[in-house]
């Protein structure tokens, strides 16, 4: 391994000389000394050292507090600061910048290896851990799925951003809800409904109500074996329920046109069997009607056989009609006028 870049950054110039060979003796690389915060903030985007040790009071207006602030929001780079104050004051400003390590002068020379050794050990793992974070996030912001993670106590501590979009809520303003808040799951339909998706629920939200979800929650382990939270997984199946939905119903469709298809096979071939046997009705009504036509009685029966049969080759016909799903002729009939040729029959019966 290369060793590490270690900027020094001291007023007093003796000083530096001294920490430099004090490195240089543990295996570092020096490759540059500055006596102010603006010098090493204009050369230090060049430089790119690994870690910087600073002195509290400097030369130019920045003192090693400001600096180091600036360092470590614009370029990640550890600082320890190298100082002899210790009032109260300039405690609760370093707190705030939280430096990789605070050590007073004077300081031997194993607290100072020490100290490097901890800050650059602690930054890198660190950079591990935001590496590991932005990897996490990115996997989970790329998956279809929406992600919820739950505190031991049930608060949200992270949603990706489909979770977002089915909760209406971004991280930042749901974050420390309480899940029942959040998430709301109720089941689906009716019973017929609910057997023919098991496993699925209703959401309800404030973001994408009414969407069919399927859930896998999963505990999250502490560090001493015991839950420490929770991870809830919903797998959006709205449009693929549709699309069962939509499937089901044509599949119906289908075998009510089947069904309806056997049917009018079934009336084409009993209409036209029908029509035979009405052919020869009409055959024989006629032969009696020609050789007893002269009485009046024989006369009037005869026709109202013949009428029926004209009537019922009518709804052979329309029976056909059917069959071959043809569009009937729809008629406006007089109820009168079919109970009056029917008349003579129904006084009789």
């Amino acid at each position: 391994m290369e060793p590490a870049r270690i900027v020094v950054v001291e007023d007093e110039h003796i000083v530096a000389l001294d920490i430099k060979m004090l490195l240089h003796k543990y295996g570092y690389e020096v490759p540059a000394l500055f006596s102010s915060g603006e010098d090493l903030l204009e050369k230090i985007g060049e430089i790119n050292p690994n870690l910087v040790l600073m002195d509290i009071k400097l030369q130019g207006k920045l003192d090693g507090l400001g600096t180091s602030k600036i360092v470590k929001e614009r370029y990640d780079i550890p600082v320890i600061l190298l100082t002899a104050f210790a009032d109260e004051a300039t405690l609760e400003r370093a707190k705030t910048i939280l430096p990789f390590g605070y050590i007073m002068k004077p300081f031997e020379e194993k607290e100072l290896r020490t100290s490097i050794v901890i800050a650059l050990y602690k930054h890198e793992m660190e950079t591990r851990l935001r590496e590991r974070e932005r990897l996490f996030s990115t996997t989970l912001g790329s998956i279809a799925d929406a992600v919820f993670v739950f505190d031991a106590g049930g608060g949200v501590e992270y949603m990706n951003s489909v979770a977002e979009r089915l909760a209406g809520r971004t991280l930042t303003d749901a974050r420390g809800a309480k899940r029942e808040d959040l998430v709301t799951l109720s089941e689906i339909g009716d019973v017929e409904n609910r057997n023919r998706n098991p496993g699925v629920y209703c959401f309800g939200g404030g973001g994408k109500n009414g969407a069919l979800v399927e859930m896998i929650v999963s505990p999250l382990a502490g560090d001493r074996g015991g839950p420490s939270g929770t991870v809830m997984v919903l797998h959006d199946v709205t449009e693929r329920i549709a699309a069962a939905d939509s499937l089901r119903d044509r599949e119906d469709q289908l075998r009510q046109a089947q069904k309806m298809e056997a049917i009018g096979r079934l009336a084409g071939g009993i209409a036209h069997d029908f029509n035979n046997f009405l052919t020869v009705i009409m055959g024989y009504s006629k032969m009696i009607l020609e050789d007893h036509g002269t009485n009046a009685a024989v006369r009037s029966n005869i026709e109202g056989i013949q009428h029926a049969a004209m009537k019922s080759a009518t709804l052979t016909r329309q029976l056909l009609t059917f069959s071959r799903h043809q569009q009937m002729e729809l008629k406006v009939v007089s109820l009168n006028r079919l109970v009056t040729d029917m008349e003579k029959m129904m006084r009789r019966l």
